[in-house]
């Protein structure tokens, strides 16, 4: 019974991605954002500018070299600069362009938006139970 429970999770997990996607398509067309992971990574430069690839690869655990591609990406597509580190030339700070940070409120208004339809058919004390054991689960996976 346990295994059918998880296999119905992570379908859950994977529709609910393909929303998140599908939100990321209804983003002002000047602002190229194609993947979650792209999203993520454009929120944690707003909320830490100047933060290294190397901690962004830390924070989203995942390769440095992961992290560099969608950098290269987003700084192709005008969302993100990198910036040389003044006393390590072989570091590189990252900042959000002057237009995408214009555009950061209305794009996370879409995104909140959005992920509020996904989440309408739980009531308020099903949403607080959810977030208990997303919180239970992501806690037990980092220990």
């Amino acid at each position: 019974m346990r295994d059918e429970y998880i296999k119905s999770i992570i379908e859950s997990i994977r529709k609910t991605k393909k929303q998140v996607s599908s939100c990321l398509s209804q983003l002002p067309k000047d602002l190229p954002i194609s993947s979650p992971a792209e999203w993520v990574v454009i929120h944690t430069i707003f909320d830490e500018d100047g933060i290294s690839t190397k901690e962004l690869a830390d924070r989203l655990d995942v390769t440095v070299s992961a992290v560099s591609q969608m950098i290269k990406n987003l700084e192709q597509a005008g969302l993100v600069k990198r910036v040389v580190d003044e006393q390590d030339k072989r570091l590189f700070h990252l900042h959000l362009s002057p237009h995408c940070q214009e555009q950061f409120g209305e794009m996370e208004r879409i995104m909140a938006t959005n992920m509020a339809k996904t989440f309408a058919p739980l009531s308020d004390s099903e949403l607080k139970t959810l977030a208990t054991l997303h919180k239970k689960i992501s806690d037990g996976i980092n220990t």
